[in-house]
């Protein structure tokens, strides 16, 4: 709930930032968030512990926890967007052969494999 499943291989990951860059910035704020989510349970439960020592623990504070878990779904949420704009473009990811393929928006098919990319975006510069 909190954070999202990692990419399977790289060629997944940049074939979904080249086949929507718009749902690959989503996918990266939805893991920001999730994080977020977590530091802010650690936080929320910290302080319950806090209130517990010090004797001001009423159970009404466990609302609190309901904070970070309404962020985590905003963060899913927005995690599902992005597979769904991945989707619109017919995002596939071929396990086997670590190759993503999308129809791109004039329909032409386009497909990636990490490592063999003509122009060499995917590779660092060693110089």
């Amino acid at each position: 709930m909190f954070i999202n499943p990692m990419w399977y291989h790289e060629s997944e990951r940049v074939g979904k930032q080249r086949c929507t860059p718009t749902g690959y910035m989503l996918h990266v704020i939805s893991d920001l968030i999730g994080f977020i989510a977590l530091i802010c349970l650690l936080g929320v439960l910290i302080y319950l512990v806090y209130a517990c020592i010090r004797g001001q623990f009423t159970w009404g504070m466990l609302w609190f926890l309901v904070v970070p878990f309404t962020i985590a779904i905003a963060g899913n949420i927005l995690h599902s967007y992005s597979w769904y704009l991945a989707d619109k473009h017919q995002f596939k990811y071929d396990y086997e052969k670590a190759i993503s393929t999308w129809v791109n928006e004039s329909g032409v098919q386009q497909s990636y494999k990490y490592g063999t990319d003509a122009d060499k975006t995917d590779q660092p510069d060693l110089q």
